[in-house]
C-alpha cells in the first residue's frame, strides 16, 4: 500500500475504490471500465427511448417516405429523388427532383396498389430543379410510386400508405 499512498494524486475515495477492487479480485482499471461501460449502455438506452418517443410519439397518422430514381438497369446511378408526405388534411405532397446532368426529364407515376394510375409528377426543367404537386390519395390505401427517366422503363421506388 505504500506505493499507492505515496502518490499525491490519489484521493481517499480513490484509495477506497482500489481497496474494494483489490478485495474483489478486479484491477482498478477493469472496475472503472466496467462502470463506464454500464453507464454508457444506460445512457445509450435512455437516448434511444427519447428518440423513439420524439419520432413515434406524435400520434399523427402521417406517412412520409423518400426514395431515389435510378437510371435504367442501375441501382447505383441516381437520376432523381422523390419525397412523399401525407398531410393531416388528407392531401399528399409529392416532390420530385432532377439530380443528373443528362438532359432527360425525371417522372414519378403513382398507382393505387392493384388499381388504376392516380397521377404523374414530372421534372422537365433540368438538373437541380424540383416539381412539387399535391394529390388527393385515399387514406388507408396502399400506393406504388414508380420512377423513370424519359424513354426508360419505370421501376418501383417504394410502396406507401396514404
Amino acid at each position: 500500500m505504500n506505493a499507492l499512498t505515496s502518490d499525491p494524486k490519489r484521493t481517499a475515495a480513490g484509495l477506497r475504490l482500489v481497496r474494494r477492487a483489490a478485495l474483489a479480485g478486479v484491477s482498478t482499471t477493469q472496475g472503472e471500465f466496467m462502470r463506464t461501460r454500464k453507464f454508457l449502455a444506460r445512457a445509450s438506452a435512455a437516448v434511444l427511448v427519447a428518440l423513439a418517443l420524439l419520432i413515434g410519439g406524435q400520434g399523427t397518422a402521417q406517412a412520409s417516405d423518400y426514395g431515389y430514381i435510378y437510371i435504367q438497369d442501375s441501382k447505383s446511378t441516381i437520376a432523381g429523388t422523390l419525397r412523399h408526405k401525407s398531410m393531416p388534411d388528407g392531401n399528399s405532397v409529392i416532390r420530385v427532383c432532377d439530380s443528373r446532368r443528362d438532359g432527360k426529364a425525371v417522372h414519378v407515376a403513382i398507382w393505387e396498389f392493384r388499381g388504376p394510375a392516380v397521377g404523374v409528377v414530372s421534372v422537365t426543367t433540368g438538373y437541380g430543379t424540383c416539381t412539387e404537386k399535391t394529390i388527393k390519395l385515399q387514406k388507408g390505401r396502399l400506393y406504388q410510386f414508380m420512377g423513370y427517366r424519359s424513354s426508360e422503363s419505370p421501376h418501383t421506388i417504394f410502396y406507401d400508405e396514404a
